[in-house]
Formats: C-alpha cells, sequence, structure tokens
C-alpha cells in the first residue's frame, strides 16, 4: 500500500505532467526528480519536484536547472521533508532556489 506522502507526491507529478502537455512545455521526469517548464513566466507552474532522498543523475539535473535561468523563468521547488537532506539543499543554495515548499 502506498503511503498517503506517497499519494501526494504521486498526485502533484501527475497535474504538472497534464498541465504542462496541455501548455506545450518541456517536462524532464527521471527517476529521482520532475522538473516541468511551462515557459509561463511563474513559479506556480515551473517546478522542480524531487522523488527521491538522493540526486541520482546530478549531469540531468543540473543541466535542466541550468536551462531555466538562461530565459529567466521562476521556478518553485516542492519537496517531501523526508527528502529534504545536504545533496538537495546545496543543489538549491547553488542555484539560488529561494522558493521552497515542503509538502
Amino acid at each position: 500500500m502506498i503511503a498517503n506522502q506517497q499519494l501526494v507526491i504521486n498526485n502533484l507529478e501527475e497535474k504538472i505532467r497534464i498541465f504542462t502537455h496541455a501548455v506545450n512545455g518541456k517536462l524532464i521526469k527521471e527517476e529521482d526528480f520532475v522538473l516541468a517548464n511551462t515557459e509561463i513566466p511563474t513559479d506556480t507552474f515551473n517546478v522542480l519536484l524531487p522523488k527521491s532522498l538522493h540526486i541520482k543523475n546530478t549531469f540531468t539535473i543540473r543541466s535542466s536547472i541550468e536551462n531555466m535561468p538562461l530565459k529567466e523563468y521562476p521556478f518553485s521547488t516542492w519537496i517531501d521533508p523526508r527528502y529534504l537532506n545536504a545533496g538537495w539543499q546545496d543543489l538549491m543554495q547553488e542555484y539560488d532556489l529561494k522558493k521552497q515548499n515542503v509538502m
């Protein structure tokens, strides 16, 4: 059985996917994170969603994040408090991801 917190993460991921595709945005879905770039200049719809305690592919996530500021689109990070460790915190600080939401 899936824990309630995992249901929340799965639900948010599905809503991110649906909306991003509806506006012809770019969705990067990896085992450890989802990143939505909707091309809409608001952090409401441009979202980084960590899905794992550990960052598994640092190159993919770094290159994905680096493409966002080039267009100066703000984006938010939604993270499960169980995943809020030094690896994710360092990444968020490195890229100045100030908008963090803990689920």
